[in-house]
């Protein structure tokens, strides 16, 4: 089976009830004729294109999930560490970040819960995309 027009794309401009304009009517050419950019000749091309909401989902899971441990490290880490509270010892006298850094470490387990079912389930998402794509 051959498909003579594949490469080829048609326009046909309709009224507003959607019957077919006469081409002599209008003065303009009904019929375009796009070359197709997708390779060899029986293959359907290829479109990308990314959805923002999933972009977001992604950025948001991985922030609560590195944020979570972030604060988290912070907090139980000593204070000479390289992740050590800040300010516990200062010297400068009373410390004003530790409460909050307290704070949220009432939310870290919240969370990297969240982000790491966020990153399952967007995983999950883009397999069951994967899986319609390859049908």
């Amino acid at each position: 089976m051959e498909q003579a027009k594949a490469n080829q794309v048609s326009f046909r401009e309709l009224d507003q009830n959607g019957n077919p304009l006469d081409p002599a009517r209008t003065g303009k050419a009904t019929t375009a004729s796009v070359v197709d950019s997708s390779g060899p000749e029986g293959r359907e091309p290829r479109r990308v294109s990314i959805n923002p909401f999933i972009v977001a989902l992604w950025v948001l899971a991985c922030f609560l999930l590195v944020g979570g441990v972030g604060v988290h490290m912070d907090v139980i880490s000593p204070p000479d560490g390289p992740f050590g509270p800040d300010g516990v010892y200062g010297v400068a006298g009373p410390v004003i970040e530790m409460p909050l850094t307290y704070v949220l470490m009432n939310f870290t387990p919240y969370a990297v819960l969240s982000g790491t079912l966020g990153i399952m389930g967007l995983l999950f998402w883009h397999g069951v995309q994967w899986q319609r794509r390859r049908q």
